[in-house]
């Protein structure tokens, strides 16, 4: 590299060429260094010049005055010429300088640059590599996961599948009585119910995977759906053998608790809530309801249960697929572990949450916050005080529509087949309303219907169809006043019912 000795150097071997260039000039003229002749004597003669006089030197200076001008101009263009040469070395010297720091200062940066895109790089391939640990880690435990799940959904339903055919087989045999008969009959349905629901966890998670979740809303009364949900597991034999106290909070009278809900998920919902504080309870209580928060009136459903209590930081794992924590005696409950994950799929769908308030061996709290539900307009004024006769052959639906109707207040009469000898004890005079099967023989449903108009002219006829079947004969061709299906919403028909009664007492105006 250049440096300033270069410089310096340089500065001085220009300045000594015209310096000794002329130092010559003024020693020639000094000295009369005129051309010797050939012929002239030299210094090697012997001959000896006499000293020159003071006349003679001035003789001498005159004759060098008086030299040619070209010798003159000769002297100072070499002297033009060195500085040139200087100026020319000084600017290649410092123009090499600067080129020689630009490319140190451009090989510091591209090496400064290089090593930055190499820690990036760094930094990238160690993300990469700990992206690809975790999803190996990933792929592993939903190998595993998929593993235990398989075995476990095996279980789960070879459990109530073996209970039913085992409770069935012995329902066969002859030596039965009436009380031990009954019991294996609640066997069953228990097994049935638990088979059900285990399906159901399925095809909803299957849903809440695929965003195929329907939300489909209806004016319905909450207190009858928390009612339902009393009677259901006040019968239940895990609260009966582990002598549970049950207990309810309705806050509205049934004239002010109609609702906009989803009754078929928001029932899922709660029996989720409702299993788990049974299966994490041995003793005390459990308590759920609904209470609306104010000043948004938005509706907050409950259960509250004395069990084992929950850690805070698993309070929200439970809510993960297939997740089961240890009961008081550390062994894994029966199931899937789906149902409290399934139950926070569905509370989100409908526009909600679910919240978790516990401490362990102090109980749980959870809240189903809905705010999407409001107070409806729509109630069922017209149905109290009614009587209704259903005429249906399956007793299954039989019971689950009379125990409906009995909850709004009407009075439901329940008989198999049609008779005439209702039509001569005066029955039909009393009744507000009809719900008949529609599975009954073209003829044969032809005949009750004539009969049936025949006897009170002005009677409503509610046609309970099959799904998936046709309708044969056309109740609307045969005067019935309205048509449902077996697997629809108790309130589409509540309300139907309800429009029906409407239509008369405004008729009758």
């Amino acid at each position: 590299m250049i440096g300033l000795r270069h410089i310096v150097l340089a500065l001085l071997l220009g300045l000594m060429l015209p310096m000794q260039a002329h130092g010559s000039l003024l020693t020639n003229l000094d000295n009369n260094d005129i051309p010797v002749s050939p012929y002239e004597p030299h210094e090697a003669d012997t001959t000896v010049v006499p000293p020159a006089t003071p006349h003679a030197q001035v003789a001498t200076q005159q004759k060098a005055a008086s030299q040619p001008i070209h010798v003159v101009l000769r002297d100072f263009v070499s002297f033009g010429l060195a500085m040139l040469a200087i100026v020319v070395l000084l600017f290649v010297l410092v123009h090499s300088q600067k080129q020689e720091q630009r490319r140190s200062m451009e090989k510091s940066i591209a090496s400064q640059h290089f090593k930055e895109i190499n820690n990036e790089l760094r930094s990238e391939l160690s993300l990469r590599m700990q992206e690809l640990r975790l999803a190996r880690e990933q792929v592993q435990e939903c190998k595993r996961t998929s593993h235990a799940f398989m075995n476990n959904v095996n279980h789960e339903i070879r459990t109530p599948l073996n209970g039913l055919i085992g409770f069935s087989r012995l329902l066969m045999q002859d030596n039965i009585s009436p009380t031990v008969r009954a019991d294996f009959m609640r066997n069953i349905e228990q097994q049935a119910t638990k088979l059900t629901r285990l399906l159901d966890d399925l095809l909803t998670i299957t849903q809440i995977e695929t965003n195929q979740l329907d939300i489909q809303s209806e004016p319905y009364n909450l207190n009858l759906l928390i009612d339902e949900l009393y009677r259901e597991y006040y019968q239940s034999m895990a609260v009966k053998q582990k002598h549970l106290h049950l207990q309810m909070l309705k806050p509205l009278d049934d004239s002010e608790a109609t609702f906009s809900i989803d009754l078929v998920k928001l029932r899922r919902i709660m029996q989720a809530l409702i299993d788990n504080a049974i299966k994490f309870t041995s003793s005390g209580r459990i308590e759920f309801g609904y209470i609306l928060q104010a000043p948004n009136q938005t509706l907050q459903l409950f259960v509250k249960d004395t069990g084992i209590g929950i850690h805070e930081d698993k309070q929200q794992q439970i809510f993960d697929r297939f997740y089961r924590t240890a009961t008081s005696t550390d062994l894994l409950p029966e199931g899937l572990g789906l149902g409290l994950s399934v139950a926070q799929g569905l509370a989100h769908a409908m526009g909600g949450h679910i919240d978790i308030k516990s401490q362990p061996n102090q109980g749980t709290i959870c809240y189903i916050t809905l705010p999407q539900i409001q107070l409806s307009t729509n109630n069922y004024g017209y149905l109290g005080g009614r009587t209704v006769l259903l005429i249906d052959e399956q007793m299954a639906d039989s019971q689950r529509l009379t125990k409906m109707l009995k909850q709004v207040g009407i009075k439901a009469i329940h008989i198999k087949m049609f008779d005439d000898i209702i039509i001569t004890t005066g029955l039909l005079d009393d009744l507000d309303a009809v719900i008949m099967s529609w599975q009954l023989p073209f003829a044969q449903t032809d005949t009750v219907v004539q009969q049936l108009r025949a006897a009170n002219p002005n009677l409503p006829i509610v046609a309970l169809t099959t799904p998936g079947i046709v309708a044969t004969p056309d109740p609307v061709w045969l005067g019935c006043q309205g048509l449902i299906a077996r697997d629809a919403s108790p309130n589409r028909m509540l309300l139907m019912l309800n429009d029906i009664f409407k239509t008369q007492n405004e008729l009758h105006k």
